[in-house]
């Protein structure tokens, strides 16, 4: 956690955005709970409001990124940007 807190403490975050995992019928997907759960409790930790965006095909969306710009980028990394514009966007 000493990492963590170096981070908050030099980016000083305003919130925190994490995927909501989902069915793609909306529902909550089985891990929503527990992102839940560790969301609230990082959040808390922190004393940093948690925000969450529906991650439905996010990783779909990297893969086609990558595919496209032929970029070296892990998926995983892709998928957290398209997460962050899906938050942006919707503010």
């Amino acid at each position: 956690m000493r990492r963590l807190d170096a981070v908050i403490g030099a980016e000083a975050p305003e919130v925190i955005v994490v995927g909501e995992p989902r069915h793609l019928s909306g529902a909550a997907g089985a891990q929503a709970e527990v992102v839940r759960r560790f969301a609230h409790d990082l959040g808390e930790r922190v004393g940093i409001r948690v925000e969450f965006v529906d991650e439905r095909l996010s990783t779909v969306e990297a893969g086609r990124r990558a595919a496209a710009s032929g970029s070296s980028a892990s998926v995983d990394s892709l998928a957290a940007c398209v997460l962050l514009e899906a938050f942006l966007a919707a503010r």
